[in-house]
This record gives structure tokens, C-alpha cells and sequence, in this order.
């Protein structure tokens, strides 16, 4: 009978450390199913971060684009007002001489 009961015993300490491993093989799974969703929230968020970059890219090029065109208005402007100036300044020459 001692043979059995011993049989017995180390029958239950493998269906033990069976149990232990399957509970740690499940802490494991659950660990990395919880790493699986934090990468998939990463990868979503990067996504969103690209996109943003990508607008804000665009916006730049935009802005840049319309402020040149803004100098160059400004510039002819500029430079009317400048001939008118001078036409002007003529105008008033002549009559200052009669």
C-alpha cells in the first residue's frame, strides 16, 4: 500500500506543477494580449500623428505658396506707387517752374 500512496503522491505533484504551468502559460497569454493591444492603439496613433504631419505639410506649402504671391502683389504695388511718385513729383516740378 505504501508504494501506491507513494505512486499516488508524485501523481499529484506533476498534476500540480501541470496546473502551476498552465496558470503561468494563461499570465502569459493574458500579458500578451494586453502588449497586443497597446501596439495596435500605437500603430493607430502613429497613423493619426502621420496624418497630422502630412496636413500640416500641406497647409505650410499652401501658406508659403499664398504668402509669395501676397510679396509679389505687394511688390508691384509698390512699385505703382513708386512710378505715381515720381509722375508726381515731375508734375509738381513743372508747376513749381511756370
Amino acid at each position: 500500500m505504501e508504494d501506491r500512496s507513494k505512486e499516488l503522491y508524485m501523481k499529484m505533484n506533476e498534476f500540480s506543477s501541470v496546473v502551476s504551468l498552465l496558470g503561468a502559460h494563461r499570465n502569459v497569454v493574458h500579458a500578451v494580449g494586453g502588449l497586443s493591444a497597446r501596439v495596435s492603439q500605437l500603430d493607430s496613433r502613429t497613423c493619426q500623428v502621420e496624418n497630422a504631419v502630412g496636413d500640416l505639410k500641406d497647409s505650410v506649402v499652401f501658406n508659403h505658396g499664398r504668402i509669395e504671391v501676397e510679396i509679389r502683389e505687394l511688390g508691384n504695388s509698390l512699385e505703382e506707387v513708386g512710378g505715381l511718385f515720381q509722375a508726381l513729383t515731375i508734375f509738381i516740378r513743372s508747376r513749381i517752374k511756370d
